[in-house]
């Protein structure tokens, strides 16, 4: 038995929320009751967390330092402190997070009691909200103790891509083919994604607070940017902002919401690591900046055609590719990153007379979902729901056929919200 979660995005609590650990244990109870099952005969259980596990980017601590994710080593702010200094102040305290010891405590439970019966491993496979683990050895292994994960990862970075020949799958986080939240060849590097959550989704709904709250008084307003850091994707944001706004009672809370966002783009697009990221010639960047500043009379319809433009090329693709170089051994693909669970056929091949099915997967989010809709009259919107997605694969072959030889499974569970 072979298990994926991914982008759980347990934080250190100062932005954003964490799901609730009532979630982790339905999920332990989920996976408790498929290996009671007596015609499961479940040999082994594997566990992944496919990346973005804990979220060392989305923290309000980055904004009491001039050190970013992509400053130097050498670098040190006012207080001589580093990058890997602010890292480890940034984690210590996603570790002190009550709530995430609940909701690591309930898997590590889980893992303690299977443990009795059948070999149990958990694993770790990087994103990009947590590469800075892979960066520091010792942060690195605290993670992999907090979270259980077996291995000594003093000296062993967590891997970027795991195989699992036995049950035909290949993963990784995904992050890969997202040019906004992949710089470079490897993934010891930051992005224009760590830039974007740092100096624009953390620092803005903070701002609005405080001048909102002093000369407008508008509640919901700030209650609707709370959900900032659940838009996907990124740079669908300005339109959601929008959406927002129009349902505003303050015309004066607007007009500064709109102009503190302003302010910070024009700030994000200044900054030298983010315009370095600008190559000669009309590029995604050059529409990433067109379509990121809300602009008086352009029409919002204009702005979704050229946003659109902007969407990484169809992971259903890259997946393909993968299964290609293993064929014959892969015949699941699963990624995680985009928060939109997915399940999709991406191609056959014959063995020996009998069709194989290659399947791509994503492993989806353990968070609330935005998504913006097209209402009946034009207007655009977004609507957005609590999610919980687990994939897992079961051997299917001989001795230790599990599931009666079922290949896969998924849970996927989605609260709707409070009205």
């Amino acid at each position: 038995m072979l298990v994926f979660i991914s982008d759980l995005h347990l934080s250190d609590g100062t932005t954003g929320n964490t799901i609730s650990s009532g979630a982790f244990k339905e999920f332990a109870d989920s996976i408790q009751r498929i290996l009671d099952k007596e015609d499961a005969k479940i040999k082994e259980l594997q566990m992944v967390f496919l990346g973005d596990i804990f979220d060392l980017i989305r923290s309000e601590q980055w904004q009491n330092t001039s050190i970013r994710p992509w400053s130097e080593e050498e670098d040190k702010d006012k207080g001589q402190q580093s990058l890997k200094d602010w890292t480890g102040r940034v984690f210590s305290k996603i570790k002190e997070n009550e709530n995430n010891k609940a909701c690591v405590g309930f898997l590590k439970s889980l893992k303690t009691k299977i443990s009795e019966k059948i070999p149990v491993i958990f694993h770790y496979v990087i994103g990009n909200h947590d590469w800075l683990l892979n960066r520091y050895p010792e942060i690195r292994q605290e993670a992999a103790e907090f979270l259980g994960v077996n291995g000594n990862f003093s000296n062993t970075p967590f891997p970027e891509e795991m195989f699992f020949p036995e049950y035909h799958v290949f993963a990784r986080h995904g992050d890969k083919f997202d040019w906004m939240n992949y710089d470079g060849k490897t993934r010891n590097s930051s992005s224009i994604g760590d830039a974007m959550v740092i100096d624009i989704l953390t620092k803005f709904p903070k701002e609005v607070k405080s001048e909102t709250e002093a000369k407008f008084h508008d509640p919901n307003l700030i209650e609707r940017l709370k959900d900032i850091d659940n838009v996907r994707p990124l740079y669908t944001l300005p339109i959601w902002l929008d959406s927002v706004c129009r349902k505003s009672c303050s015309p004066r809370a607007i007009d500064f919401a709109k102009a503190a966002w302003n302010k910070l783009v024009d700030e994000f697009f200044k900054n030298p690591f983010v315009s370095s990221h600008d190559s000669w010639g009309p590029d995604k960047f050059d529409i990433f900046e067109a379509v990121f500043k809300i602009k008086p009379g352009w029409g919002l319809g204009s702005a979704l055609k050229l946003s659109e433009r902007l969407l990484p090329s169809d992971y259903q693709s890259f997946a393909r590719k993968e299964a290609g170089l293993w064929k014959g051994e892969t015949r699941y693909v699963v990624y995680g990153h985009t928060h939109d669970f997915q399940v999709s056929p991406i191609g056959t091949y014959d063995d020996g007379g009998k069709d194989i099915a290659e399947v791509y997967f994503n492993s989806g989010t353990w968070r609330k979902f935005m998504q913006k809709v097209v209402t009946f009259d034009g207007t655009t919107d977004f609507v957005g729901w609590q999610v919980m997605t687990s994939v897992i694969f079961y051997l299917e072959k001989g001795e230790k056929k599990e599931r009666q030889g079922r290949p896969f499974e998924i849970l996927n569970g989605v609260l709707g919200l409070k009205a």
